[in-house]
């Protein structure tokens, strides 16, 4: 059926709503409806009947050029027909993307443009938010807690609730743990920074500024730099501590006194790894006193960060195997016997820590508790 240009008077309702078609693949087919309502010249709904439609979207309200087409035939009833767009072309699915920017849906009926277009509003925006979305920042934001005036932001949450609970968990974020052996590539959260700027700024107004909190065996942070950790103030309870590798005949337990041979250098890692034994005599070149044992796991490289290397494990480190070694720090030592006091000079003996004749490797800052363990400090000599 033909209509003269401008024979028909277009009232158009437009209802979008999210359609989530589950296919094979389980990818989300982004669809709308569209409703619409068709009059003659004189105001009258036309005779019901089959008509071609074509829909076209721009991301401009004139001119440009389509970034999405579709034709499809209506059946129209007392003037009304309602069909969904994204429907009819499988074979040219809506690209999500395309609701990144505002968007402009315009309607064709048997050959004739029906004008204004019309702007969409809402839901199709929801599609470019389907998995594996970039969300990026425009809108010029300031940002009053660090004092950038116009800032861009991709995403931004902000809370004015000062109550007990009011910010606790205002952005909370889960992993599933990895099941294929890659824990030390899978992250809840990741952050890169192009170009020199920092990859993370983190500060509390009126408390702490972070929290961190590993496995207990794991590493609470891992710091893979060239430069390592610059600190402005103090370190509260820090122990300093150095890989090591047992070279010695006897396993190494945590809190042996540990005497140096030699230093070599990971191949894989660049890091040096001191070659210790277990301390057994007041002439022994002590280095500190052992942590704990730790496995060396291959190295490797995903995307620029480096995998593997050396993580915390319970027991003695056997001949051969790699330890930690605390060379500075508040740590207990394996005591020979009982009769340690506090202020007593230490010395390496067969059985452990014992009373020096001399000034000692260390001083004794407890009494031997019930695990035959003092409490040593190491000053790094």
């Amino acid at each position: 059926m033909f209509f003269p240009r401008r024979s028909i008077q277009w009232s158009l309702l437009t209802t979008v709503f999210l359609v989530v078609l589950f296919q094979a693949a389980c990818m989300l087919t982004p669809t709308f409806s569209h409703q619409g309502r068709l009059l003659d010249a004189s105001g009258n709904p036309v005779p019901n009947g089959t008509y071609p439609i074509k829909y076209e979207i721009f991301q401009s309200e004139t001119g440009g050029t389509a970034v999405y087409t579709e034709t499809d035939n209506v059946q129209v009833k007392d003037g009304l027909f309602t069909t969904s767009i994204g429907l009819s072309e499988p074979a040219s699915r809506i690209d999500p993307t395309i609701f990144d920017r505002p968007t402009w849906l315009q309607v064709t009926i048997n050959g004739q443009v029906l004008t204004p277009r019309q702007r969409l509003q809402g839901s199709p925006y929801a599609f470019s938010l389907a998995s594996g979305a970039v969300v990026q920042g425009a809108e010029k934001r300031d940002r009053t807690y660090n004092g950038r005036a116009n800032s861009g932001a991709a995403l931004l949450v902000a809370n004015t609730d000062a109550s007990a609970d009011g910010g606790n968990g205002l952005i909370a974020i889960n992993t599933a743990a990895a099941t294929d052996g890659d824990s030390d590539i899978t992250a809840a959260v990741q952050a890169l920074a192009d170009g020199s700027t920092y990859g993370a700024i983190i500060k509390s107004a009126d408390y702490r500024g972070m929290y961190v909190k590993g496995a207990s065996s794991f590493f609470d942070a891992i710091f893979d730099g060239l430069n390592g950790i610059w600190v402005n103030g103090s370190c509260t309870g820090c122990v300093m501590s150095y890989v090591a590798q047992n070279a010695g005949d006897a396993p190494i337990r945590p809190g042996d006194f540990v005497a140096v041979e030699n230093v070599i250098v990971d191949p894989d890692l660049g890091t040096p790894v001191m070659q210790v034994r277990r301390a057994s005599g007041p002439g022994d070149a002590v280095i500190g006193v052992a942590s704990g044992a730790m496995t060396r796991q291959p190295v490797g490289d995903v995307n620029g960060m480096r995998t593997g290397g050396f993580d915390p494990t319970d027991g003695a480190a056997a001949a051969g195997d790699y330890l930690s070694v605390a060379v500075q720090g508040l740590v207990q030592a394996r005591a020979a016997g009982t009769g340690l006091q506090p202020g007593a000079n230490l010395s390496a003996g067969p059985d452990g820590a014992e009373e020096a004749t001399g000034a000692g490797f260390a001083r004794a800052l407890s009494g031997v508790d019930a695990g035959g363990m003092v409490w040593v400090m190491l000053g790094g000599q």
